[in-house]
């Protein structure tokens, strides 16, 4: 069986960590966005390899993307 890439396996963490190891000081604003989540309702974090998902059982409403070394987007 062959070897999974290492996004495929790893967990949140470790995807959003990897997302800011060379920008670590984008690395709050991210923080920023999740802190006001509980005050949303149910709200689901999918971390992918570039992009971090809001999901409500509903649907995704948001995306965060550290899209440069100076910028991140929320849409």
């Amino acid at each position: 069986m062959p070897q999974l890439p290492d996004y495929l396996t790893a967990d949140a963490r470790e995807l959003i960590e990897d997302q800011y190891a060379d920008r670590p000081h984008l690395s709050p604003v991210l923080d920023a966005i999740l802190a006001v989540l509980p005050e949303l309702g149910p709200v689901t974090v999918q971390a992918r390899k570039t992009i971090v998902s809001l999901v409500t059982p509903r649907r995704t409403f948001a995306a965060v993307r550290a899209t440069t070394r100076d910028r991140v987007d929320l849409g």
